[in-house]
């Protein structure tokens, strides 16, 4: 009975440790100024007198003043964000907690796209045909990794 309340125990704690560590999706507003704020953390919008431009106010009380355009987007939340990429285009990765297929977006057409365990080795190599790639991660062990193009690197989280 003793060993059966351990076994059930261990269970316990390691199913609270993977649901600790699951991504979320959370909806974002994205400025023309390249400013994303979390919803939850967005106030209100406020007009300005010249009709073109509005500020974005936050529960902090902070304001990003000038803004012209604003987008939404859902992004899975893991503490990976977008970086940009070497030639100046938005190096995009999704999802950032995956279990098959990661899609990456924004590079050169021909880039070399390398995947880094934390260790530092390189476990996958792809190349984005046109700036945009899709690549297989079903076969990699659960953990995190480092996806690598040109100067631009974006860790995420395989499932």
């Amino acid at each position: 009975m003793k060993t059966f309340s351990k076994l059930a125990l261990a269970a316990a704690v390691l199913m609270t440790a993977g649901t600790t560590m699951m991504a979320e999706d959370v909806w974002y507003l994205e400025t023309d100024t390249r400013q994303s704020i979390p919803m939850e953390d967005v106030s209100f919008l406020l007009a300005a007198d010249d009709d073109e431009h509005f500020s974005v106010v936050t529960n902090d009380s902070g304001t990003i003043n000038g803004v012209t355009r604003a987008t939404f987007a859902l992004r899975t939340v893991s503490g990976v964000e977008q970086h940009l990429a070497a030639d100046g285009g938005e190096l995009s990765v999704f999802p950032t907690a995956a279990s098959s297929t990661l899609d990456v977006s924004g590079c050169r057409a021909g880039s070399k796209i390398l995947v880094t365990s934390l260790t530092g080795q390189v476990v996958m190599t792809a190349t984005a045909a046109d700036g945009n790639a899709t690549i297989d991660v079903s076969r990699l062990s659960a953990g995190c990794y480092i996806l690598t193009v040109g100067n631009s690197s974006v860790k995420f989280i395989k499932r």
